[in-house]
């Protein structure tokens, strides 16, 4: 397996395991010191307790969500260094609530070693286009007209 199809899987990998409500299987790809950054803004240090905060998620407001990722890119800094983000859309009904939609962003810095890929950082945060002030493409065309 390539390594751009290597980092596709660790992405699929994340998907699969919040689709089954496995915390576990969800935080199988990461790093055992990985550094975590969830959509709230803390900061996590480890595989463990990344495992038991989504058992944690699963088993509760998370229960029976259906997360969707779409790999926007991939960024190799190093044959074994790879940045990757990721666009996700959330479905999920709060326990008593109505059915809820989020999306959110993530960037990945992935290390391989061993041929294996892992998840070394992880920073997630959540994504509205409607409240977006800048475009890329705004921003592209001030700068072809020399502003």
């Amino acid at each position: 397996m390539d390594d751009t199809a290597a980092l596709q899987g660790i992405v699929a990998q994340l998907e699969g395991g919040w689709n089954g409500g496995d915390g576990d299987a969800f935080a199988a790809p990461f790093a055992e010191d990985v550094d975590y950054v969830p959509v709230d803004g803390q900061h996590v240090h480890g595989r463990s307790i990344i495992a038991a905060a989504h058992r944690a998620l699963f088993s509760g407001a998370y229960r029976g969500s259906r997360n969707q990722g779409t790999v926007e890119s991939i960024r190799f800094l190093r044959p074994d260094v790879a940045v990757v983000r990721v666009r996700w859309h959330l479905r999920f009904t709060p326990p008593g609530g109505q059915p809820q939609e989020a999306d959110a962003r993530n960037t990945l810095v992935c290390t391989k070693a061993d041929d294996r890929w892992e998840i070394a950082a992880f920073q997630n945060t959540p994504f509205d286009p409607r409240m977006s002030r800048v475009r890329a493409e705004d921003v592209s065309a001030e700068m072809q007209r020399g502003a």
